[in-house]
C-alpha cells in the first residue's frame, strides 16, 4: 500500500454534511510541490504516461489549498481538456485533481467560468456507456483501457460481458477503473454544486436531474458493492441539491421528477445500505415539500 502525501487531508464538510471526501494522491508527496508551469507541458503531451504525470502534478497541487491561487485560468483550461481523454488513467487522474480544486471558492469560480459542469456531465454520461469487463477477467480489458482504447468513446454500449468467443468487448475497461473514474467525476460535481453559479448551470442543463437519477438506479455492469456506493452517492447529491436550493426544489417539482424519487423508494436490490437510502429519500421529500409550500 503506497503512502499518502504528508499533507493529504479530506475535504472539510462544506456547509453540508453530505459533501463527499476527495480522493488523496496515492504517491509520496512531491517536495516542493510541482509548479503549474512545469506540469502543463507534461499534461499536454501525446504520451499517456507523461500526460498522467502532468495531471498527477495538478492533483498534488490541489491537495494543498494554498496552491490553488497559483493556478492561472489557462492552466485550468489545459487540465480540463484532459478530463475527456480517451485514456482512462489520464482522465481519472484529471478528475481527481479537479475534485481537489473544487474545494475552494476561488477555484470553483474559475472552473465555473470554464463551463466545468457541462464537461463533468458529459463525461459522467460517457462512463455510463463504457463497455466493461469484470476485474477478474484478466489483463485483456485493462491493457486496452491503458492504451487509450475506443471503449472511452461515446457510442459504445455500456455494461459488462464479453463478445462472441469469450473475448472482452472492443475497447473495454475493467469495472473498477470505470467505477473509479465515475466516482471522481460525481465527487467533483458534488463539491462544485456548493456554489450557486454551478447549481444554476446544472439546473439549466438538467432541470429534471436526469443524470443523477440514472446514477441512482439499478444499472447493469456493476458489482453489488460498487452499485450500492454509486446509488448512495447519487442519492446524497440529490438530497444536497433539493435541501439547499429553492430553485432546485421548484425544478424537481415542475419537471415532474418527483415520480423518480418514488421509484427509488422501491428498488429491486437494496444492498447493505437501505437505511441510508431511506434517509436520503426522506430528505428529498422534506426539501420538496418546502418547495411546494414556497
Amino acid at each position: 500500500m503506497q503512502p499518502e502525501p504528508a499533507h493529504a487531508h479530506h475535504i472539510p464538510q462544506l456547509r453540508h454534511s453530505l459533501c463527499l471526501p476527495a480522493p488523496v494522491s496515492g504517491s509520496v508527496c512531491l517536495h516542493p510541490a510541482p509548479h503549474p508551469l512545469h506540469t502543463v507541458p507534461q499534461l499536454e503531451a501525446e504520451d499517456a504516461t507523461l500526460a498522467t504525470e502532468g495531471a498527477h502534478g495538478f492533483w498534488e497541487l490541489s491537495i494543498n489549498k494554498d496552491h490553488h491561487g497559483d493556478i492561472r485560468l489557462d492552466r485550468l483550461a489545459a487540465l480540463l481538456n484532459r478530463l475527456s481523454s480517451p485514456n482512462i488513467e489520464v482522465a481519472t487522474t484529471t478528475a481527481a485533481a479537479l475534485w481537489g480544486l473544487a474545494t475552494t471558492g476561488l477555484s470553483r469560480r474559475a472552473l465555473a467560468d470554464l463551463d466545468i459542469v457541462t464537461l463533468l456531465l458529459s463525461n459522467i454520461k460517457r462512463t455510463l456507456k463504457m463497455p466493461t469487463v469484470p476485474d477478474d477477467a484478466g489483463a485483456g480489458g485493462v491493457s486496452v483501457s491503458s492504451s487509450g482504447g475506443a471503449g472511452m468513446e461515446d457510442g459504445e454500449g455500456g455494461g459488462g460481458g464479453t463478445e462472441g468467443g469469450g473475448r472482452p468487448p472492443f475497447g473495454a475497461v475493467a469495472e473498477s477503473q470505470r467505477n473509479r473514474y465515475q466516482s471522481y467525476l460525481v465527487g467533483a460535481l458534488s463539491v462544485l454544486l456548493i456554489d450557486r453559479n454551478c447549481r444554476r448551470a446544472y439546473l439549466q442543463q438538467e432541470p429534471e436531474f436526469a443524470t443523477l437519477f440514472t446514477l441512482a438506479r439499478n444499472l447493469e455492469g456493476y458489482a453489488a458493492a460498487a452499485a450500492a456506493a454509486r446509488r448512495e452517492a447519487a442519492a446524497k447529491l440529490l438530497t444536497t441539491l433539493v435541501q439547499r436550493d429553492a430553485d432546485a426544489r421548484r425544478s424537481l417539482i415542475a419537471s415532474g421528477a418527483l415520480r423518480n424519487v418514488m421509484a427509488l423508494l422501491n428498488p429491486k436490490v437494496w444492498g447493505g445500505r437501505r437505511q441510508a437510502w431511506q434517509a436520503c429519500d426522506g430528505g428529498i421529500f422534506i426539501g420538496s415539500s418546502k418547495g411546494q409550500q414556497g
